[in-house]
């Protein structure tokens, strides 16, 4: 039994993978993802998070482009999985860009080199790191943003404390007393 629970992460990646690559082509309408390659996807043990990796045709912003796209129909995709995988909880999905076809090219260049008999060898390609921003990086940026502006207030409110009325703080309470006498009122049946 052990065996079997140790090789189910892998089988619902391997039918995660087929779903995703199938909604990618067929139902997903952003127009930033381009020509999108589902190259693998590792799976969490208790199977709540997916890493999707992905092989996008073009250059580095369109690479960007692409990723941000997927990542923003990420919750429309989980929701389509749903019905397809039939599990408890659908998985989260995370996506990476996968650079290993550029690594095999650049292996490519390399051995073309050194059977020519080259004695430099080709400098690489250069591919600037793509940043992936997610669900979760946009809404921690959001809280910080949150956090700053609530410090900044916090900051600001002893200031405007000293410039109060007694009345009207006498206002807020007794406005307090006549809802709850109301609702007294109520349950009385009055």
């Amino acid at each position: 039994m052990a065996q079997s629970e140790h090789g189910r992460p892998q089988r619902v990646a391997e039918l995660l993978g087929h779903e995703l690559a199938r909604l990618i082509s067929t139902e997903l309408k952003d127009p930033r993802v381009g020509f999108v390659t589902v190259t693998e996807v590792r799976m969490s043990n208790d199977l709540r998070s997916a890493r999707v990796y992905v092989s996008i045709y073009g250059d580095a912003a369109h690479r960007q482009a692409s990723l941000e796209g997927l990542s923003k129909a990420a919750g429309y995709l989980r929701h389509e999985l749903g019905p397809a995988l039939q599990l408890r909880r659908t998985p989260e999905l995370f996506f990476c860009l996968d650079e290993s076809l550029d690594r095999v090219d650049r292996l490519e260049t390399l051995l073309q080199a050194v059977k020519k008999g080259d004695v430099e060898t080709p400098g690489p390609q250069t591919s600037l790191p793509v940043e992936v921003q997610t669900d979760r990086s946009a809404l921690a940026q959001r809280r910080r943003e949150f956090e700053e502006a609530a410090a900044l207030a916090r900051a600001a409110a002893p200031k405007q404390a000293g410039r109060g009325d007694v009345a009207h703080g006498s206002h807020k309470s007794a406005g307090r007393s006549d809802a709850r006498g109301r609702a007294g009122q109520r349950r009385r049946g009055r």
